[in-house]
């Protein structure tokens, strides 16, 4: 029998390699409801406001929304009166889809929450590449001296003002 030839072998590759991109895609069909993976938490329905609570909650969004993975949040006191404050915020977003960022705020008492998400169809396929983020969040309203908590998808940075 004759050796074979290199046309062989990269036939062989690019049909291992369909193989494993089909089985790749079923198994995360499988895993998402309505093109959302089933793990990704859900930011509460809320129009932006400083006065009106924002959570994470089952009850959601419409279909596709999706919290960014946020790793790190800075404070930074801008020197005004009433004190000014914004969030340097880095992270990634899990998949390699481009959306716009949406930011949804509120604050209560001492207590601001953060949501950075975007919403993307229910059908849409990404590849599977995180993408690095980062940005500056410059929070609604005044600031007045005292300790506050904020939360930024589940991150929490307490703070003396």
């Amino acid at each position: 029998m004759s050796e074979p030839q290199p046309i062989d072998w990269f036939t062989r590759f690019i049909m291992i390699f369909v193989a494993f991109m089909l089985g790749f895609l079923t198994i995360r069909q499988s895993s998402t409801t309505s093109g959302r993976p089933m793990d990704t938490p859900d930011v509460a329905v809320a129009q932006p406001s400083v006065d009106m609570p924002i959570g994470v909650s089952p009850a959601g969004l419409s279909d596709g929304a999706s919290l960014h993975l946020i790793e790190t949040v800075e404070v930074v006191v801008m020197e005004s009166f009433p004190m000014q404050v914004a969030l340097n915020v880095s992270g990634y977003i899990p998949d390699g889809c481009a959306a716009p960022t949406q930011i949804l705020q509120s604050r209560d008492g001492n207590m601001v929450m953060v949501r950075v998400f975007r919403t993307l169809p229910p059908d849409v396929m990404c590849a599977a590449i995180a993408a690095m983020y980062s940005d500056t969040i410059h929070l609604e309203g005044g600031f007045e001296p005292g300790h506050y908590t904020f939360d930024v998808n589940g991150v929490i940075v307490e703070v003396d003002l």
